[in-house]
């Protein structure tokens, strides 16, 4: 059986090019526990949006952890915990112009592939407690996978307003209410648009993963 993996990258002081990505001294272990609790949410979401999709009999739902480059798959997503804008680093680097985003993630199209964000002061913000951070990291997490899926598609002109205005409402709406991301999950049209996309390939911008290659 293949695998359809989301993966989380956490963005430490030893990652290259970081935009700003240092961890105060208490947020390894709060992230720790909140990645252990969020890991679980999104399975579930995963898995839900495979069966909504048809394709359980052929994939399952898988999260992992900081990837080497090279294993991030076809079909897999890839999130990048962060406590600044790597989109907008990069951006800035390459004179790229970015447009959408919010104070809590963003998702940028780039031509080398698509880079999804969540920002570590937002789960801090809106989680009052293990449990309450690790449901707003999955389900800010889930927000930009939905984004990441319209990545790449010629006949998506704005992958922000499609998924705003497309995606259900609630989790993919905009703007997403605090109390819905503590404690919300995603409805029945979520997952029907998701489950319409989660077989997208849409390549994954990999530039903040060691290289298996490069060996760095």
């Amino acid at each position: 059986m293949q695998t359809i993996t989301i993966w989380l990258k956490t963005i430490q002081e030893t990652d290259i090019t970081k935009a700003g990505s240092t961890l105060s001294a208490g947020d390894p272990h709060l992230l720790a526990l909140a990645i252990g609790i969020g890991s679980k949410v999104l399975k579930g979401y995963l898995t839900q949006i495979l069966s909504a999709a048809g394709l359980v009999a052929s994939y399952q739902a898988q999260v992992g952890l900081d990837p080497n480059d090279d294993q991030v798959g076809d079909k897999d997503v890839l999130v990048h915990i962060t406590t600044a804008s790597l989109a907008r680093e990069f951006a800035a680097r390459k004179s790229y112009t970015l447009s959408g985003g919010s104070p809590d993630g963003m998702t940028a199209p780039f031509s080398e592939g698509a880079l999804s964000e969540i920002f570590i002061p937002s789960i801090k913000r809106h989680g009052n407690d293990d449990t309450q951070r690790g449901k707003v990291l999955a389900n800010l997490a889930i927000h930009e996978i939905a984004h990441n899926k319209c990545c790449a598609d010629p006949s998506v002109a704005n992958q922000d307003d499609y998924v705003h205005q497309n995606g259900g409402g609630g989790l993919l709406g905009k703007p997403i209410m605090p109390a819905l991301l503590r404690s919300g999950s995603l409805n029945r049209d979520n997952i029907s648009f998701m489950a319409s996309r989660i077989g997208r390939q849409v390549p994954q911008f990999t530039f903040y993963l060691f290289s298996t290659r490069l060996g760095f």
